[in-house]
């Protein structure tokens, strides 16, 4: 993913090191900065998010919050406010239904009324497209920002194209099959059960997780909209992914299970952006399917564990300075454990093995001292086997022989050659190759 350097910088009160050296930096402690390419006064350092981590880092705050816990420097996210509108309530307007709870987690809705629509602020622009996007419209640029800050993907639906006179309701189901929809880029795409689509009384309005329908998309006359703040199971987005051959920026974060919290985190800021930068009310209330909450993880970690398992030994101060960094809680001290709380942003910290692994990673691995392993050498024992098969291989080596390793499978070819019974002599692979590694070989020959 690619990341503006002053967009990064725009955390911090204090000046981080020169983009080249802030990519040393990273590449060391977390993730390795594939390219740096500087576009006008910006530079953009290319990231590569590992998959272990990309729920939490395939955001501005992800990766701001471990340069932070690197540098030993704290990070100050904004903290965007707006305004209620408490003489109206959604429930009078708006109803979520959730027909496939296993697959949808978590369901916001939010509605805003008498937005105007237009082009973006130049800041918004500037930094949707210093990480490759296109802006659009305030709206959409509005979603498109945040889901780059936070992490968590937004849509925003035209509130008065939502088929419905007083009650209009939105319905997260499966498909039908043969169902249509039309995608914002014009794209036609024929579903079926396996397909999850946040719909209306009458059709799809998206595909859930994945990209938006034409149906009720924000355009110039749009007063209204509907705001969407979802988390859906990871292994559903990704083989719908698949199967519709379709990658965009939201399925790449839901397939990698983000936390179900940012979606109120990721509603609170675009509400706020969209009514700094477009005007409306928000209506108060928000509809929220949520019926598995998820919480911080509780691990009991071991203080010797850095020496037993990296070899060097760190202090207790060190350690818990290393855990307040990174953002975890300090429960409980005893004489050989602490008692850790993990926030949910890092659903990867499982065990306590994945602490240390924290803990040597920020503290550096490149000051672990190199050490020979000491083991006694003992001569071993003659094997007569490998002795007499190595003498042979030398022997007709020096006749002029070739040892050769050929493929384990044959081809068609091969069959037809020397007139196998493809029923009784062969065994078929089921996911060849190509047409030449079709079978296992049933001889030497």
């Amino acid at each position: 993913m690619k990341f503006s350097y002053k967009w990064i910088q725009s955390y911090f009160k204090e000046q981080l090191p020169p983009p080249k050296k802030l990519a040393d930096v990273l590449t060391l402690h977390s993730f390795e900065v594939e390219k740096i390419e500087k576009i006008g006064k910006n530079w953009i350092l290319d990231i590569d998010i590992l998959p272990n981590r990309a729920h939490d880092c395939l955001s501005y705050v992800g990766v701001a919050k471990e340069v932070g816990a690197v540098l030993g420097i704290k990070p100050k996210f904004s903290n965007v406010k707006f305004k209620v509108d408490k003489k109206e309530n959604i429930k009078d307007y708006l109803q979520i239904e959730i027909k496939d709870k296993n697959k949808c987690l978590r369901y916001m809705a939010r509605t805003m009324k008498g937005i105007k629509v237009g082009p973006s602020p130049k800041w918004i622009k500037d930094k949707l497209i210093s990480s490759g996007l296109r802006p659009i419209n305030n709206i959409v640029d509005a979603t498109n920002y945040v889901m780059l800050e936070t992490g968590q993907p937004l849509h925003a639906y035209d509130f008065d194209k939502i088929v419905g006179e007083k009650d209009k309701k939105i319905i997260i189901r499966q498909a039908k099959d043969n169902e249509k929809i039309i995608t914002l880029d014009n794209k036609t795409f024929y579903l079926d059960k396996s397909v999850l689509v946040i719909a209306d009384s009458e059709g799809p309005l998206a595909i859930a997780g994945i990209k938006g329908g034409e149906k009720a998309a924000i355009d110039e006359n749009t007063k209204n909209v509907v705001l969407e703040a979802a988390n859906f199971n990871s292994k559903t987005i990704r083989l719908m992914r698949q199967k519709l051959k379709i990658v965009t920026d939201a399925s790449m974060r839901f397939e990698h299970q983000i936390d179900s919290n940012l979606a109120l985190v990721g509603m609170d800021m675009v509400s706020g952006i969209i009514q700094e930068i477009a005007g409306g009310k928000i209506i108060f209330g928000d509809l929220d399917f949520y019926p598995v909450k998820t919480n911080p993880k509780i691990i009991k970690f071991d203080k010797n564990l850095p020496l037993n398992l990296l070899g060097i030994e760190i202090s207790e101060k060190e350690i818990v300075k290393i855990f307040k960094a990174l953002g975890f809680k300090i429960l409980k001290k005893e004489e050989n454990n602490l008692t850790v709380e993990i926030p949910t942003f890092r659903q990867d910290i499982t065990i306590p093995y994945d602490l240390a692994e924290e803990i040597g990673r920020i503290y550096g691995l490149d000051k672990v001292p190199t050490i020979l392993p000491l083991r006694e050498i003992s001569v071993p024992e003659k094997n007569d086997s490998i002795f007499w098969e190595n003498e042979v291989k030398s022997f007709l080596k020096e006749l002029s022989f070739s040892e050769v390793y050929n493929y384990s499978f044959i081809g068609e070819k091969d069959v037809d050659i020397f007139g196998y019974d493809k029923e009784n002599e062969l065994l078929k692979i089921k996911n060849f190759l190509s047409e030449e590694f079709k079978y296992l070989r049933p001889s030497l020959i």
